[in-house]
């Protein structure tokens, strides 16, 4: 457990045989406890605390990981909301801590890639995975939310900001957590959109070259890449700032040497020199579920548990694995593609949790009724793909990797960068012009190899109304052979 990262419990229980280590943080009332492999740092003046734990770099390139809390703490000269501003040029994974006087708030990075979960009742107790929260109050399983994943599987994200236990809960991306009241508040506001395109897609990918530095001088990253554009973007940032990283690919069952995610990854690796392995997935281990049972709890993905002990067992934590799910959800546009605003309804949403289960939808109303109140409604595509794919279902699998001796972080973890994203036409980020921009700028030559070839149902999602149609009729035929098999 002690060389597990970005592990933590924030508790007034201590609990040693988790945690060797312990910080009091909100002056003394309670203990920000550790596994030995996060980095944290705690600063006071007068009545203000700054506590920040994780792996923190500055986009900007102006400040050293070092700087960054004595930075916070001076912009909490201005109390919370002036922190929360000062936090949105920051990259990485990590959770921040601040107190003034009596009060104190907790928030995390940009897609909660260091989670938080958090109980809902009087006893204070938060900690990177809902399963720890749990144990440490010995909390029962929530039978009704326990049930969500009966019409799918453990890989697919809860519902809103639904966990498998009763009084626990997530905090979305975009939130922040009152300590003392246990309220929590929207803080990241979508961004009126822009004209200024090029000027938008220069600046980020300024602050990405320095993400990548930053990173860079904390860890080795190590560079997934496949046939499809997220990975060939993350290895153009790499290649644009003069790194040479390890590359791997999955080899899963069915793939031969002609598939597109084996035999372009090999071109374009040949091209530029770079170690490249390939990677047999191991197969499922009932003694390594068994292990990281003992910590997440049984509500986890065996399958998401095997990939990430194929990795770990290669790698291990001394490398980060660069994920592309920002790109994917926020960059590409995602769940909106090219369909109208007013179609991000309950039902639609509803499609993309993947299980046809009753009461998921009743919690999707009520995270669109939420978007409503705080004037996010025509965000709503962007704001549920940041909090249900990245801060949940992409979040859950980091958190896997973590458990199972890896690490992950993702270059596009910024909510400045993110902010940026989605001030730019919806319909021309569809159509990868985010991707396209970044590689011709940084690595031309990524674009003279093919990327996976469109099936027919890439071709579908290219109308709205059959990709509308088609996310409907695959939820209404699952949900009938989940009837059959009940």
């Amino acid at each position: 457990m002690s060389e597990i990262n970005y592990m933590y419990l924030l508790s007034s229980r201590r609990n040693e045989a988790l945690f060797p280590r312990a910080e009091p943080v909100c002056f003394g009332r309670a203990l920000l406890q550790l596994t030995e492999s996060v980095w944290c740092r705690i600063l006071r003046e007068e009545d203000r605390e700054i506590c920040l734990a994780g792996l923190c770099v500055d986009s900007l390139g102006e400040f050293s990981r070092e700087q960054i809390p004595e930075t916070l703490l001076r912009s909490g000269r201005g109390g919370f909301s002036s922190v929360v501003e000062a936090e949105a040029r920051l990259a990485g994974r990590y959770i921040l801590i601040f107190t003034q006087g009596a009060e104190a708030y907790i928030l995390h990075d940009a897609t909660g890639a260091m989670q938080v979960f958090y109980h809902t009742g009087e006893e204070l107790c938060a900690a990177s995975w809902e399963a720890l929260v749990a144990k440490a109050l010995s909390l029962p399983v929530s039978e009704e939310d326990c049930s969500y994943h009966a019409g799918s599987d453990y890989t697919q994200a809860m519902p809103y900001d639904r966990c498998c236990y009763q009084n626990v809960r997530c905090l979305l991306p975009g939130h922040s957590l009152c300590l003392n009241s246990g309220k929590v508040n929207r803080y990241w506001l979508p961004p009126a959109p822009t004209e200024n395109t090029e000027a938008v897609l220069e600046a980020t990918a300024r602050q990405i070259d320095a993400i990548t530095r930053a990173y860079a001088r904390e860890v080795k990253l190590l560079c997934p890449i496949t046939g499809g554009w997220d990975s060939r973007t993350n290895l153009s940032f790499l290649l644009k700032n003069g790194l040479s990283p390890e590359t791997y690919t999955l080899y899963h069952p069915g793939f031969t040497d002609q598939s597109a995610d084996i035999a372009i990854p090999r071109q374009i690796c040949s091209r530029f020199g770079l170690v490249h392995r390939e990677i047999p997935d191991l197969p499922e281990d009932e003694s390594a579920f068994q292990a990281a049972a003992e910590i997440l709890g049984p509500y986890v993905s065996r399958r998401a548990i095997c990939l990430a002990r194929t990795i770990g067992s290669v790698y291990g934590s001394e490398y980060a694995i660069l994920t592309g799910d920002n790109m994917d959800q926020i960059g590409k546009y995602r769940f909106g593609r090219r369909l109208p605003t007013f179609a991000a309804t309950a039902g639609f949403l509803t499609c993309k949790l993947h299980s046809p289960v009753p009461g998921i939808r009743r919690h999707v109303a009520q995270q669109l009724r939420e978007y409503s109140r705080t004037g996010c409604r025509k965000a709503a595509f962007d704001l549920f793909a940041l909090e249900s794919r990245c801060g949940r279902w992409a979040s859950q699998a980091t958190t896997i990797y973590d458990v199972m001796g890896a690490q992950a972080l993702n270059l596009f973890n910024c909510r400045m960068v993110l902010n940026a994203w989605m001030s730019l036409s919806k319909k021309e980020r569809s159509r990868k012009m985010i991707h396209r921009y970044y590689l011709r700028r940084n690595a031309p030559e990524l674009l003279e190899y093919p990327f996976n070839a469109p099936g027919w149902q890439d071709r579908m999602k290219k109308s709205a109304f059959l990709y509308w149609i088609a996310t409907y009729g695959k939820f209404f035929l699952a949900k009938w052979r989940w009837l059959r098999k009940k």
